[in-house]
């Protein structure tokens, strides 16, 4: 079913009306608003890092022997662990930025761009886990 676009702003109110208690606390308390945003930012800054530096681990590991690929394997299996916990952190994180002002994230293209290349790569990192 495809909403008509008179319903997307009713469904924006209602879903800031929801969500105002946790906006009055996130405007207000500046160790809640920093909490928030550094279990953000902080994630994707040491699980992209970590990431990086296991890709470039599994490329070194292809030009060398088989036990060595054999020990990448199990070192990409705790990677992945530890980067789909920050990519969840991130996205936890991310509906409680998006509570704290439902109106102005609802009408912008670029946070839902970005929920859904969040949403993306956790569910790659879950599949990757799982295969």
């Amino acid at each position: 079913m495809i909403l008509a676009a008179k319903a997307l702003p009713a469904i924006a109110g209602k879903l800031a009306a929801l969500a105002e208690p946790w906006n009055k606390l996130f405007s207000h308390s500046k160790p809640v608003s920093a909490g928030v945003l550094f279990l953000h930012i902080a994630p994707l800054i040491i699980g992209g890092s970590v990431a990086f530096a296991a890709d470039l681990a599994t490329l070194r590991a292809h030009r060398a022997g088989q036990a060595e690929r054999e020990a990448q394997l199990i070192a990409l299996s705790t990677t992945h662990r530890l980067v789909l916990f920050g990519r969840s952190l991130s996205v936890v994180s991310g509906i409680g930025l998006f509570r704290s002002d439902v109106e102005t994230v609802w009408a912008a293209i670029c946070g839902w761009i970005n929920s859904l290349l969040g949403l993306r790569l956790l569910s790659n990192g879950y599949i990757t886990t799982h295969t």
